[in-house]
């Protein structure tokens, strides 16, 4: 079932929401010879780095050995998983890598908990120093957090631990409202300590999305978060090809940006929050519990983890979530992100301008249709790893493509592309595997060039492939009001020499307005795999 791919997508949040990240080591000390330009090739490199970089596969699914030609040129995505100890010697360079996939906090990046503070110091200006010296950086979720501070002084161990990641790079900061830290920390200790102080539960926020939710991932209906509906900015070079005021991405209790009054101008804002608040909405919306089986619920947790065949070195995580009884109360978790933002992207303020996107949601892991959220049945069995809460009446994925687990791949791609440097006019293709490169200018006479814009197969894959074809779709209006009838103009059937057409208007509808986009059309074996059409133009100039 199609929720099995959803859990190993959502184990990323997990793997983001701790502090442990394996010490194993790259070979290789320089990749250079692997990434230059050949034959009109330009290979994205890309260094994932983080905690649970082994686990956390999705966005190297996403990226890895990805590519798509726009004229004649190709782009190729190629990730590297780069590990603490590569950045300590000084692999993470711009010589070896383009940008930065920011996995999660690393506890190699938490002084105060494992490494000495020089070491700590080293792997931060490192990182920092890459994007000074023009290397990008992206990062969703805990993988923003980790590049970003808060926007006012810390005021918990937690918080000042998680406020040391700050790299000093980014002009954006997380909104100290939050407190998420206090239960992130005592949580991953015991919930013994929920029994201490009622303070912790009402200051957990957004983070009671993930800690209240199931953490058995091999139950298709246990699982956590929010798919929530954020509002887009279309005026910048990730979002301007989409249609639509509103996008669903998975949301899985990040925080909320915010752009102290100095930056506004410097920072731009990709998506916000929506103006009803996650805890306002009946739909969404969960209660406070509290922990109350104490010292013998801590034990029996422990003990039930170890009869489950549960390794004893993970046994610290999981007897605290299988550690019973919580009790719910009367009180409901509030989140507060109503309107706040979600997502940035900016560029570092030298002459080298390398570039950051930071993100609370997660583009990379599929959402769902419908639904609501109800609390568990209050027993005296109730703990974290069953979950507190389970999600009702959710749409079958199998329904509508839509619900797919690449419904936002594009815009993971389109960040990656973007922080890479690659043209604003080359990002991957928004709706599907084509479309047609904005054409400049906007007045055009009858003849000019226009330029395809399309995923293509890879050199592992290419034992696969037989044909491809890109089909040129116009529509004409005298008036930029009225138009016609979309009508095919021509079809490119080698991409040999690159993806375009030579359009003549005058073998079209003559002076006017003109829009276009463009279908990708590919045989495997005996299948043709035909692109539909988007839901508006990916291109639109007027003929004077």
């Amino acid at each position: 079932m199609k929720l099995k791919i959803l859990a190993t997508g959502i184990i990323l949040i997990m793997v983001s929401s701790t502090f442990v990240v394996s010490a194993n080591i790259i070979q290789n000390d320089d990749i250079e010879d692997k990434t230059n330009l050949n034959n009109g090739m330009v290979e994205i490199r890309i260094a994932r780095i983080g905690g649970g970089i082994e686990r956390g596969k999705t966005t190297k699914t996403i990226l890895n050995n990805y590519q798509w030609m726009v004229g004649n040129k190709t782009y190729k995505f190629i990730t590297y998983d780069l590990y603490d100890e590569d950045v300590l010697k000084g692999k993470l360079t711009t010589k070896n890598y383009d940008l930065i996939n920011m996995l999660s906090y690393v506890k190699k990046n938490m002084p105060m908990l494992s490494l000495p503070f020089l070491k700590s110091k080293i792997w931060k200006t490192n990182i920092a120093n890459f994007v000074k010296g023009g290397g990008g950086i992206f990062g969703y979720c805990a993988g923003a957090g980790v590049i970003i501070g808060t926007e006012d002084k810390p005021k918990t161990l937690a918080d000042i631990l998680i406020d040391r990641t700050d790299l000093g790079i980014s002009q954006v900061k997380r909104i100290s409202e939050f407190n998420y830290s206090n239960p992130l920390f005592f949580s991953g200790i015991s919930p013994f300590f929920y029994s201490r102080s009622d303070r912790l539960e009402e200051t957990m926020g957004g983070m009671a999305y993930l800690w209240y939710g199931a953490k058995e991932l091999n139950n298709e209906s246990q699982v956590f978060g929010i798919p929530i509906d954020f509002e887009i900015n279309r005026n910048n070079p990730i979002f301007d090809d989409f249609f639509g005021d509103t996008r669903r991405i998975y949301w899985g209790g990040g925080g909320a940006l915010t752009i102290p009054d100095e930056y506004k101008d410097e920072v731009t804002i990709l998506a916000n929050y929506p103006a009803d608040a996650i805890s306002k909405n009946n739909s969404t919306q969960i209660h406070i519990w509290r922990y109350t089986g104490g010292f013998h619920g801590f034990i029996s947790g422990f003990l039930e983890a170890i009869k489950q065949g549960y390794k004893f070195r993970d046994s610290p995580f999981i007897y605290s979530k299988k550690a019973s009884d919580w009790e719910m109360t009367d009180k409901i978790i509030e989140t507060n992100h109503a309107s706040k933002t979600v997502m940035t992207m900016e560029t570092y303020p030298n002459e080298k301008q390398g570039r950051i996107i930071l993100s609370y949601c997660h583009p990379e892991i599929c959402g769902w249709w419908g639904g609501h959220i109800e609390d568990v049945p209050d027993t005296d069995k109730n703990n974290l790893f069953d979950g507190l809460y389970t999600w009702k009446d959710v749409t079958p994925f199998n329904q509508t493509v839509e619900d797919e687990m690449t419904y936002n791949w594009w815009i993971v791609r389109r960040h990656a592309a973007w922080v890479g440097k690659v043209p604003d006019n080359d990002l991957p293709p928004v709706y599907g595997p084509s479309q047609v490169s904005d054409i400049y200018p906007y007045n055009q006479s009858s003849s000019f060039t226009i330029t395809g814009n399309a995923e293509t197969t890879s050199i592992e894959s290419e034992w696969l492939y037989h044909k491809e074809s890109l089909d040129l779709y116009y529509r004409h209006s005298s008036d930029d009001n009225s138009w016609s009838d979309w009508t095919l103009y021509q079809t490119d059937n080698d991409n040999s020499d690159g993806w375009s057409w030579n359009f003549d208007a005058s073998l079209a509808d003559g002076p006017g307005y003109y829009q276009f986009y463009s279908l990708r059309n590919v045989q495997y074996e005996n299948e043709w795999l035909n692109e539909t059409a988007p839901p508006g133009p990916d291109a639109m100039i007027r003929v004077v």
